[in-house]
C-alpha cells in the first residue's frame, strides 16, 4: 500500500498540470500542490457501501485512494475524522438558471402577455418586410442551439446555498423556452468557470413553458405540443436535405442534441404523461422533471417507463383557522398537503428510477428538512442517498466523476456528524473539488460535560450541553440555578457572563487541556481569576420543555381522479338487468312501457319484457325512464387549453393533447345524464384545432376517456370572434374567407407535392428536395380526402352561405354548422349541401351577430330535413341538455321522442357514432341514463348514469360521497390545525387560477 501511495503521489503534478489556469501569470505566482488526508472516518462510499475507520487521500480535486490505514505521503494535511461520517456530495440534476444572468418579463408569468400588449395598442398594420433574424429556427421559443457553457459564470451566493444543502455538483441550464438547448455539469465551488465546469452538453432540455420568446405563437399548451411535434418532423426533413440547400442552426443543434439525455420539465403528473406521449411518437424516452405530485398517477407513470427528477417542494399548510376561509380550500389542495411527503416513498416502492432535486423550493435552505421529512414518511435512506448521488450522476453519464467516493473521482465530500437523514445531523464541511467550505469549524473542542467552577472565592457547578459548537449553559450554586447565564465559544476562546446577588461577572478564558481557565471582571471593575475543572463528561438531562416532534398522521386514501368526487377505487363494469322502465329507444320501436334492458360486457344485449339473466345485477327502474346517454355535440370542458390565439390558422393543434381528466365538470355532467361530449378548439381562429370526442369515464386517465376509433373533426370559425383579434390578419369577414381559402389552396398544393414525391422510386429521390411535413396542412389534407370533417362556428346567414360555397369549391362538405342562429334563413341550402346543424335552443341577444336568432330555429331546421342537434357550449348548460331539448317541444311543436333525439341520436349521427351510440338498440354501447321523471321535464333527475355498462353516477352514492368529502375535509383540517400549532405559519389562501 505504501508503494502504491508513493506512485500516486508522483502523479500529483499531472493533476496539477491538468487543472491549472492557462492564463498568463501576472506578477508573482506561488501555486503549491496540496495533499489532504481524512483519517478514521466512517465513509459512505455509495448508497450500498459503508466503510468504518477509513481513510481518504486526495489532491488537486481528485481522490487518490480510499482504504484503511493509508500511509499518507509527507506533507499531507491530515484531518482526524474519528466519530465523523463522510458522504459523497449530492448531485442536483436540475439546477435551472444557475450561473447565468436571467431576465424576467411579463410573458414569463403569463403566456398571453405579449398578445395582450399588442391587443391594447389597437389595430396593427402589417410590416413592409419581416424582421430580420439569424439562421436559427423560425420560432423564438425553440432555443436548441443554446449552450450554457458559453454563458455560465459561477454564482458565489447560489453556490453557497447549494453547498449548505449538501450539493457538490449540479446540472445547470437556462430555463427559457420549449427547446432550451444544452446544460452543463458544474461543481458548486467558487472560482473560474474553467475550473468548475466539468462537462458541457450534459443534457438537452425541454418544457411546455413559454419563457421569454418574442413570438406570440404558441400561446397555449396544445400549441406548444404542436410546435414540439413540428420541430421533430422538421429535424427529420432537415437530415434529408441536399448539402447547401438550407441552413438552420436550431435544427442542426436539435439533431445533434438527440444523442444526449433528454430532460423534459412539466408542472404536474398530467403534463408528465403528455410529454411522454409526444416523446414516444418520435422514439424519445424523456427523463421527466416532475412537479411533486407523481403519486397521483403512479400506475400510468410507471407504465410510461420514464426516469424522473422529483422536487421536494411540499406544499405549505393552507390557512384553515377561519372556517369560512377553510371552506374555500379545495379537497385536492388538502389531500395534496397531506400526501405530498409520501411522494418519493411511493415512487420508490413502485420501482421507478428517480433523482431528487432542490428545484422549485422557495428557499434552498429547506431542502434537507424536506428530504428528511420524506424519509420519515417512508422513503428508505438507501433510496434517498441513491437519488441524490448515483442516479442523477447516471442520468447524465457522469458516474465516473460524481456520486460516490472512489479513486479518480472528484473529491466532492461531505463531512457530517452522523446519519445525514437524521434531523440532528450537522454538515460540518462540504469539500468541492478538494476545496473545503466550512460551516462548522471541526477544530472546535467539544466542551460538553460537567465542571466545578471557581470564580474568585466562590464555587459553582457548571454544566455544558446542547451542540458542541454552541453549548448550552446551566450554572448552579448548591441546588439553585443562576438564571440568565450565557456561554459563548469561538475557536479556543470562551466567554462566560452571569449575575449573582446583584453583581455581574464578565469572564474570558481559554481551553487548557480538559479544563477552562482565565480572568474576568466584576461589576466594579475588579480583576479576578476563574477556573472550570472538568469533573465528568456527562451532562444533566435537559428538562426544559421541547417542541414536540411533528407526528405522522395516518394518511387518507388516494382517490381517482384526485379531486372532489374521486373514489379510492374506480367503478367496475357489470352485467345488469334494468327492469320495468319506460324505455325511450330512439329507434322505430319508439317509447316502450314497462320494458327491461339487459346489459352485458358493456353493450346492450336485449330489450324486452320479463327478461332474465343469470349473474346480472338487477336494477328496479319501475316508474322511471331509461334513455340513451346524452351527447353534448359542442363543448369545451376537460381541456387545459381552448384557443391557440398566436396565429390565425392553427389546424396543427389537437384537443386530444390537453385533456384534463380531473375537470369536475365531467362528474357534474354525468349527474345531468351526459355520457359523451365533443370537445372542440375555441372560435378565435378561422381554422382552429382538431377536436376530440370523449366519454365521461370519471376517474380514468386522459387517454382512456377518448372514444375509440373516432373520426376527425377540424374546427373552423367565422364572424366576430375571429376578427376581434386586431393584432393579426384577418380583421374583416372578407379577410376570414380569404385566409381559409388560402389555407385550403396551400393544402391542395402540399398534397400534390407529397403524392408526386411518394410516386418516385427511392433511387429517383437522390439529390431531390423532399417535401416538408407541415402539421398545419396535414389536417386540412385529411378534410380534402374525407378522413376528417369540417365543423364550423357561424352565426349569420351570409357567412353560412360563404363556407358552404367555399367547401364545395374544394370538393368537400361542411359536416356541421355550429350555433348558426340564422340557420333557419338558409335551411334549404344547408339541406342541399348535406350539412348538419348544431344549435342552441334559445341563446340570443348576447352579441350583434345573434340579434336575429329565434327559439324556433331548431324546429325549422328539422322541418326542412336538416340533421339537427342541440349543444351546450357551456359547462353549466351541459348539465341540463335534457331541459334544452324539452324547450323545442314548446318552441316548434315537435314530439317528445324527436326532441330527445336532439341531444342523443342526432349528435351521434353528426359525430359519425350512431352505429354504437345515441339509441337503445342491441349491440350498441351501454351508455344509459335512468331518470326519475320524464327526461324532458325540469323535475327529472338522473338517478344513474351508465357508460359502457359501468355506473359512473348514482344519486344515492352521490349523497354518501358528499358525506365522505365532508368527513375527509374535517379530518385533514384537524391535522393541519394540530401541526400548525407547533410548526410554521400557514399559507394564506390565494384564489386559484
Amino acid at each position: 500500500m505504501q508503494k502504491l501511495l508513493s506512485i500516486l503521489f508522483l502523479l500529483i503534478p499531472f493533476y496539477l498540470t491538468a487543472q491549472q489556469d492557462n492564463a498568463p501569470v501576472v506578477g508573482v505566482s506561488d501555486k503549491r500542490t496540496e495533499v489532504y488526508g481524512f483519517k478514521n472516518a466512517k465513509v459512505v462510499v455509495d448508497f450500498q457501501t459503508t466503510l468504518e475507520a477509513t481513510d481518504i487521500l486526495f489532491s488537486e480535486g481528485r481522490i487518490l485512494a480510499v482504504g484503511q490505514n493509508l500511509l499518507f505521503p509527507k506533507g499531507t494535511t491530515v484531518v482526524d475524522l474519528t466519530g465523523k461520517t463522510v458522504y459523497p456530495a449530492f448531485v442536483d440534476a436540475y439546477a435551472g438558471n444557475y450561473g447565468i444572468r436571467t431576465q424576467t418579463t411579463g410573458t414569463d408569468v403569463n403566456p398571453f402577455a405579449a398578445l395582450m400588449v399588442q391587443q391594447q395598442t389597437g389595430r396593427q398594420t402589417a410590416a413592409a418586410t419581416p424582421e430580420a433574424r439569424i439562421a436559427d429556427y423560425w420560432n423564438d421559443g425553440v432555443n436548441a442551439s443554446y449552450d450554457i457553457s458559453g454563458e455560465f459564470i459561477p454564482d458565489t451566493r447560489v453556490a453557497g446555498e447549494y453547498r449548505q444543502a449538501g450539493f457538490g455538483a449540479v446540472v445547470a441550464f437556462k430555463a427559457d423556452g420549449y427547446a432550451r438547448g444544452t446544460s452543463a455539469l458544474v461543481t458548486t465551488g467558487d472560482g473560474k468557470a474553467n475550473n468548475v465546469l466539468i462537462r458541457s452538453k450534459a443534457t438537452a432540455n425541454y418544457s411546455v413553458t413559454r419563457g421569454r420568446s418574442a413570438d406570440i405563437y404558441p400561446a397555449s399548451q396544445f400549441g406548444v405540443i404542436a410546435l414540439l411535434r413540428q420541430v421533430n418532423y422538421d429535424a427529420q426533413w432537415y437530415k434529408q436535405l441536399p448539402a447547401g440547400y438550407f441552413h438552420d442552426e436550431g435544427l442542426e443543434a436539435y439533431i445533434a442534441n438527440l444523442s444526449l439525455p433528454q430532460v423534459f420539465e412539466v408542472t404536474n403528473k398530467i403534463e408528465a404523461l403528455r410529454a411522454d406521449k409526444v416523446g414516444k411518437e418520435f422514439g424519445i424516452n424523456y427523463i421527466i422533471k416532475g412537479g411533486g405530485d407523481e403519486y397521483q398517477s403512479l400506475n400510468e407513470i410507471k407504465k410510461a417507463g420514464n426516469k424522473l427528477i422529483v422536487p421536494v417542494n411540499f406544499p405549505e399548510a393552507p390557512d384553515v383557522k377561519d372556517p369560512f376561509d377553510a371552506a374555500s380550500v379545495t379537497l385536492s389542495t388538502l389531500k395534496h398537503w397531506e400526501l405530498a411527503p409520501y411522494n418519493l416513498s411511493k415512487i420508490s416502492s413502485a420501482g421507478i428510477p428517480f433523482a431528487v432535486t432542490s428545484s422549485d423550493l422557495r428557499q434552498r435552505s429547506s431542502f434537507l428538512a424536506n428530504l428528511r421529512k420524506a424519509v420519515r414518511y417512508g422513503l428508505p435512506e438507501t433510496e434517498a442517498l441513491k437519488a441524490l448521488t448515483v442516479t442523477p450522476a447516471g442520468m447524465i453519464g457522469a458516474t465516473d466523476l460524481v456520486g460516490a467516493i472512489r479513486k479518480n473521482m472528484l473529491a466532492n465530500l461531505l463531512i457530517t456528524s452522523g446519519n445525514i437523514f437524521s434531523d440532528d445531523c450537522v454538515i460540518y464541511e462540504n469539500w468541492v473539488q478538494g476545496v473545503p467550505y466550512r460551516f462548522v469549524d471541526l477544530r472546535i473542542r467539544d466542551l460538553r460535560g460537567t465542571y466545578s467552577l471557581t470564580v474568585d472565592t466562590s464555587d459553582y457547578k457548571l454544566v455544558l450541553s446542547g451542540t458542541f459548537d454552541k453549548p448550552a449553559i446551566k450554572l448552579m450554586v448548591d441546588s439553585t440555578e443562576v438564571r440568565g447565564a450565557t456561554f459563548t465559544l469561538e475557536k479556543d476562546i470562551v466567554t462566560l457572563n452571569f449575575e449573582r446577588t446583584g453583581k455581574r461577572f464578565r469572564l474570558s478564558g481559554y481551553i487548557a487541556g480538559n479544563d477552562i481557565e482565565g480572568k474576568g471582571q466584576t461589576e466594579g471593575g475588579k480583576w479576578i481569576a476563574w477556573k472550570a475543572t472538568r469533573t465528568s463528561n456527562a451532562t444533566e438531562p435537559d428538562n426544559r420543555p421541547k417542541r414536540p416532534a411533528p407526528s405522522i398522521p395516518e394518511p387518507g386514501k388516494m382517490i381517482f381522479p384526485f379531486t372532489a368526487f374521486g373514489q379510492p377505487e374506480l367503478p367496475k363494469q357489470e352485467d345488469m338487468l334494468l327492469k320495468n322502465a319506460t324505455v325511450w329507444t330512439n329507434e322505430k320501436e319508439g317509447i316502450l312501457q314497462n320494458t327491461d334492458v339487459l346489459v352485458q360486457k358493456g353493450k346492450i344485449a336485449k330489450i324486452g319484457k320479463n327478461l332474465t339473466a343469470d349473474g346480472a345485477k338487477i336494477i328496479d327502474a319501475t316508474g322511471m325512464h331509461l334513455t340513451a346517454g346524452i351527447i353534448d355535440e359542442h363543448s369545451h370542458i376537460a381541456l387545459d387549453a381552448t384557443n391557440e390565439m398566436g396565429q390565425a390558422i392553427t389546424s396543427e393543434v389537437r384537443s386530444s393533447d390537453v385533456i384534463d381528466p380531473e375537470d369536475i365538470t365531467i362528474y357534474r355532467q354525468l349527474a345531468g345524464g351526459v355520457t359523451a361530449a365533443h370537445i372542440l378548439h375555441g372560435s378565435a381562429n378561422p381554422v382552429g384545432g382538431q377536436s376530440v370526442i370523449i366519454k365521461h369515464r370519471w376517474g380514468h386517465p386522459a387517454e382512456e376517456l377518448k372514444v375509440e376509433n373516432q373520426v376527425g373533426f377540424l374546427k373552423h370559425a367565422l364572424g366576430e370572434n375571429v376578427k376581434r383579434t386586431t393584432s393579426r390578419y384577418p380583421n374583416s369577414r372578407m379577410g376570414t374567407e380569404q385566409i381559409i381559402r388560402d389555407a385550403y389552396q396551400r393544402a391542395v398544393d402540399y398534397n400534390k407535392q407529397w403524392k408526386t414525391w411518394n410516386a418516385l422510386k427511392p433511387a429517383d429521390r437522390t439529390g431531390k428536395i423532399p417535401p416538408r411535413r407541415d402539421l398545419e396542412l396535414d389536417p386540412i389534407v385529411d378534410v380534402l380526402e374525407g378522413r376528417s370533417f369540417i365543423t364550423c362556428h357561424t352565426y349569420v346567414q351570409s357567412e353560412g352561405t360563404m363556407i358552404l360555397n367555399l367547401a364545395e369549391e374544394f370538393g368537400v362538405k361542411v359536416n356541421t354548422l355550429i350555433h348558426f342562429n340564422e340557420g333557419y334563413k338558409i335551411a334549404d341550402q344547408i339541406k342541399k349541401h348535406g350539412a348538419a346543424a348544431s344549435v342552441f335552443s334559445d341563446w340570443w341577444d348576447y352579441k350583434y351577430e345573434v340579434y336575429e336568432g329565434t327559439t324556433y330555429n331548431a324546429a325549422m331546421l328539422l322541418n326542412q330535413g336538416v340533421l339537427t342537434c342541440l349543444h351546450s357550449d357551456d359547462q353549466e348548460q351541459g348539465r341540463r341538455l335534457n331541459q334544452e331539448a324539452g324547450k323545442i317541444v314548446k318552441y316548434g311543436g315537435i314530439s317528445e321522442a324527436e326532441a330527445l333525439k336532439l341531444v342523443t341520436l342526432n349528435p351521434a349521427k353528426i359525430l359519425h357514432l350512431d352505429d354504437r351510440m345515441g339509441s337503445i338498440k342491441a349491440g350498441k354501447d351501454a351508455d344509459l341514463v335512468i331518470w326519475t321523471d320524464n327526461p324532458l321535464s325540469v323535475y327529472a333527475r338522473a338517478s344513474k348514469t351508465i357508460v359502457d355498462g359501468t355506473v359512473y353516477f348514482d344519486e344515492v352514492a352521490d349523497t354518501k360521497i358528499k358525506e365522505q368529502i365532508d368527513s375527509e375535509r374535517n379530518r385533514i383540517i384537524t391535522n393541519i390545525l394540530k401541526e400548525t400549532q407547533t410548526t410554521t405559519p400557514t399559507m394564506p389562501n390565494f384564489p386559484r387560477r
